[in-house]
């Protein structure tokens, strides 16, 4: 059987596609360092209403249980509920606390801030509290 460049192609196109929708369904595809990266790409962010789930995506258990660590979907709420004082989150931003439900990595992008360092000095806050 001889199969001809297009074919070829479309097979390709099917098979990768199939298995990041196949991943993505299943959670195995996970991405690192929020919208853009960390080297100021050019995401935007998004906002994450916790308190109305029908007006966009909703506050999932996972992302609510304590982990310990600060990822790219980690809202100041996650936070808060992690124990970490709004004192020191206020202390680290420089500024008053931004609307809760919002994610660090889109304040970050909408302050112009590098969500790395600013992951850093918040993870610092959440590991003491593990201790």
């Amino acid at each position: 059987m001889k199969l001809s460049a297009k074919a070829l192609a479309v097979i390709i196109a099917v098979v990768l596609l199939g298995g990041i929708v196949l991943s993505n369904t299943l959670g195995w595809w996970n991405t690192s360092g929020g919208q853009g990266g960390s080297r100021g790409g050019s995401g935007q962010g998004q906002l994450q209403n916790i308190d109305n789930p029908a007006a966009g995506e909703s506050h999932s258990e996972e992302q609510a249980a304590f982990d310990g660590s600060i990822r790219g979907k980690t809202t100041f709420q996650d936070l808060l509920e992690w124990g970490v004082p709004l004192e020191n989150i206020e202390t680290i931003l420089g500024s008053p606390l931004p609307e809760r439900s919002l994610q660090v990595s889109a304040y970050c992008q909408q302050q112009g801030l590098s969500f790395g360092r600013l992951k850093r000095s918040l993870q610092e806050e959440v590991d003491k509290i593990q201790r």
